[in-house]
């Protein structure tokens, strides 16, 4: 009875998923949480940066949590020629947090971004950030943006560090060494944003780079004789055809705004034109973040 006892429990480990030991033995070389409160949109914009520690068995399961209501953007990883979609499931949801997982394929850097909602209390927002402790990180950055348009900011813990970088703004840092699995880093922010402007509006829709054609100073006119060589084409093909032609037209007109309104859903690049394709975040030939 007890070697029958022994192999059960040895078989028993044997059988243990392999994904739930693989858990066990991700660790975090460095992680960055960037966070841009009123960045496009009412919100806080959270960017987690982060690199695989060196004796992080690949292929590796990742699964980062993310607070009740955030709405996820994009999971990338840096590549030479910019950041590149990374395929992910869906985000399900665990009790009062929502977790995306994805696989870590190389040991890169890998980007997961998604907006959190704030509390607004007239021109005051305030919101508190935790990372949760979901792994081990030998180096963890937490980064505040600060809005274009934020007056009296306050950081608790105080973030001393601060900087600006290529585009102008104001960065605030502050970094904790080996944070052990299950410790909890936060950050509370305030701030007043009296007009309540963001700092990157979104731009109108692009749907085509395509340079103006050279005739364009002359196109009015082409368009006025072309309407009237029409106007008289209609005339004498009403007296031909007969009125059965206008389902037709009606069937022809219903088609050209479909076309019209499948164009205007195509998304382009801001940076190079290229044309994206569904579900898309990242330009797949530069790797600059798409504008949806």
């Amino acid at each position: 009875m007890r070697r029958l006892a022994v192999f059960l429990a040895f078989m028993s480990f044997l059988l243990f998923p392999v994904s739930v030991r693989a858990q066990s033995q991700v660790t975090f070389e460095r992680l960055t949480i960037e966070l841009w409160p009123d960045f496009d949109q009412p919100s806080v914009l959270v960017l987690y940066d982060f690199v695989l520690a060196a004796d992080t068995p690949l292929p590796s399961q990742v699964n980062i949590r993310m607070p009740a209501g955030a709405q996820l953007f994009a999971v990338a990883r840096e590549e030479a020629q910019g950041l590149m979609n990374v395929e992910h499931a869906p985000p399900v949801q665990q009790g009062n947090y929502s977790v995306v997982t994805f696989v870590v394929t190389e040991r890169l850097e890998y980007r997961v971004e998604f907006y959190v909602p704030y509390v607004q209390q007239e021109q005051r927002r305030t919101f508190i950030y935790s990372w949760l402790g979901d792994y081990p990180v030998a180096a963890l950055t937490m980064v505040l943006q600060e809005p274009r348009a934020a007056v009296n900011i306050e950081t608790d813990p105080e973030m001393t560090r601060r900087e600006t970088r290529a585009d102008g703004l104001f960065y605030r840092t502050f970094s904790v060494q080996n944070v052990a699995a299950g410790e909890r880093v936060a950050l509370k922010v305030g701030y007043d944003n009296p007009a309540s402007e963001l700092t990157a509006p979104r731009p109108a829709p692009v749907t085509s780079l395509e340079p103006s054609a050279p005739l364009v100073s002359i196109l009015p006119w082409m368009l006025g004789g072309l309407g009237l060589v029409l106007m008289i084409g209609g005339g004498v093909w009403y007296w031909l055809s007969g009125r059965s032609t206008f389902g037709t037209s009606r069937s022809r007109k219903r088609h050209a705004v479909s076309a019209e309104e499948k164009a205007a859903d195509t998304v382009y690049c801001t940076q190079c034109g290229k044309r994206a394709q569904s579900g898309d975040r990242f330009c797949r030939a530069c790797g600059a973040r798409l504008r949806v």
